[in-house]
């Protein structure tokens, strides 16, 4: 007798086919999530970085009764230029550490401006949380002097998940009352606005 052979079976097409859909259909859910926690985590550390950035200057502001020198400030007085205003961070550094090194902005990575007038990306300046400090606007007409009259004292902006910096800036918002560049996650993880925090807390539409 001669022994039978046996025939192998593999994957019909068809079968194929509903596996590739099952991976793409599950790749389809998984992707969009891992991403969404990527934004939540940026998020939670640029606050977290700003909250540190914070007791810094609270911390700077005790020994030298007032805080350091803000960004713009700093460059009116020549200080530094539109590509070197962290280097406002290295008065926190030395002689006395408030902070080791400057925190980088997680958001700051291909910087779009909201003016198309302008460059398509902003300098090395917003590579870092943008630092302000309106004291030196104090009895000007500026906005940031309207702000300092309503006890605004400084405030850092990180660009926010959607990395476009935009309008009104934060001086504007708080003197109109228009919470219209205020990052809210609520409008989608990456959607329009900016985080703020200052020295009466985060800024969002209720608290203005």
């Amino acid at each position: 007798m001669f022994a039978r052979k046996t025939q192998r079976e593999g994957f019909t097409l068809i079968e194929l086919l509903i596996v590739v859909a099952i991976i793409a259909i599950l790749a389809a859910i998984a992707i969009p999530n891992f991403l969404e926690a990527q934004v939540r985590a940026k998020v939670s550390r640029a606050k977290n970085d700003m909250r540190s950035l914070a007791l810094a200057l609270e911390s700077y502001a005790v020994d030298h009764n007032r805080g350091p020198i803000g960004y713009n400030e700093g460059r009116s007085l020549g200080l530094w230029t539109e590509d070197t205003r962290h280097y406002a961070y290295y008065r926190m550094t030395t002689p006395v550490a408030y902070i080791t090194a400057p925190a980088r902005d997680p958001f700051s990575i291909n910087i779009r401006v909201y003016n198309p007038s302008q460059s398509q990306f902003k300098g090395r300046e917003l590579d870092h949380y943008e630092y302000q400090h309106m004291l030196y606007e104090e009895g000007k007409s500026s906005d940031m002097a309207k702000a300092l009259a309503l006890g605004y004292v400084w405030y850092l902006r990180s660009v926010g998940p959607d990395g476009q910096v935009g309008a009104p800036y934060f001086a504007a918002m708080v003197v109109n009352r228009n919470p219209s560049n205020i990052y809210d996650p609520t409008n989608g993880t990456v959607s329009w606005g900016e985080i703020h925090l200052s020295n009466k807390g985060f800024l969002e539409g209720g608290n203005m």
